[in-house]
């Protein structure tokens, strides 16, 4: 049977907040959606919960896996998907009873996405897929996956071919072969359609950079675009990245151990060899002497304290 949506909840080890997750999509004023819930190997008594539920629904499914991640979750919910469109929502977050609804009333044959607001407000417009990436590169939309509508035959074997050991970024890696794969447009709608929370010992809020992860993120963040297209997109993955090599250096057991990195050589080949402008204090600093990263970081610390 063949559904609208089909809503992929992942979930790991989530038992008191799984309950809140599974009613918010069940009380949703949209009805026409399966839920595909993927138990990536828990340990807790989240099967006892969302067997409980799938026993009063049958829009429920579930399927277990041995615990691989995240990603190789929301990758076995698509398989497993019938829905036209696919809407994520991690199991510690929830969504507005309406958000179904009010993301599903602007899809058309025309859209890959409809992507409404998450923590904030968005400017409420249709774009390129093209400038969609350049976008969310730049940290103007948002680049996770949930808070949105995909349609399920972006999907293909590469989209979720990303390593474990990916643990921030992946989501961006994901929105950018998506939207690679296809000509139609992406639809921003200023509503709110998801609730977000930062959960203390979730892998996201413990993760530190280090620069073997930085050396790995570039290498899958670059790769994901053919050559022949990188060029169009790099003034945007440069300034993405020098994000990702501030985040590094702002860690103290880095030690300016990242000078000597891989990701900051190959960061600092594509700066000069795309001719890439440093206007702001912090690409100053990261790319400038020694003691001016140092005095522009304790300033940046005192300021933020």
């Amino acid at each position: 049977m063949f559904s609208a949506i089909s809503v992929i909840i992942p979930t790991y080890n989530r038992e008191k907040l799984l309950p809140r997750c599974i009613e918010s999509v069940l009380n949703q004023t949209f009805t026409d959606f399966e839920v595909i819930i993927v138990d990536d190997g828990s340990k807790d008594a989240s099967e006892e919960i969302y067997n409980s539920y799938a026993q009063k629904d049958s829009r429920i499914k579930i399927i277990k896996q041995p615990n691989g991640g995240v990603t190789a979750a929301r990758a076995n919910g698509v398989k497993n998907a019938s829905g036209e469109w696919i809407c994520f929502i991690d199991s510690d977050d929830y969504i507005p009873n309406d958000s179904l609804s009010n993301l599903y009333k602007d899809v058309s044959d025309d859209l890959a996405m409809v992507i409404g607001c998450i923590n904030s407000t968005i400017k409420e417009e249709v774009l390129s897929p093209k400038t969609t990436i350049r976008q969310m590169l730049l940290h103007k939309i948002p680049s996770s996956p949930w808070g949105r509508l995909i349609r399920r035959d972006l999907f293909d074997d590469k989209t979720f071919n990303i390593p474990r050991e990916i643990v921030r970024a992946e989501d961006l890696i994901m929105n950018i072969r998506l939207l690679l794969n296809t000509k139609k447009e992406v639809k921003l709608i200023n509503t709110k359609v998801y609730n977000y929370e930062i959960i203390t010992e979730s892998g996201s809020s413990q993760f530190r950079p280090t620069i073997a992860f930085e050396d790995l993120l570039y290498k899958y963040k670059m790769n994901s675009f053919p050559i022949e297209q990188r060029k169009d997109y790099i003034h945007e993955l440069i300034y993405n990245n020098i994000e990702g090599l501030w985040g590094l250096a702002l860690a103290e057991e880095t030690n300016l151990g990242w000078k000597n990195s891989n990701f900051y050589n190959w960061l600092l080949q594509d700066i000069k060899n795309y001719n890439y402008q440093l206007t702001t204090p912090r690409e100053k600093a990261l790319f400038g002497s020694k003691l001016h990263f140092i005095v522009y970081r304790i300033y940046y610390k005192l300021k933020n304290l």
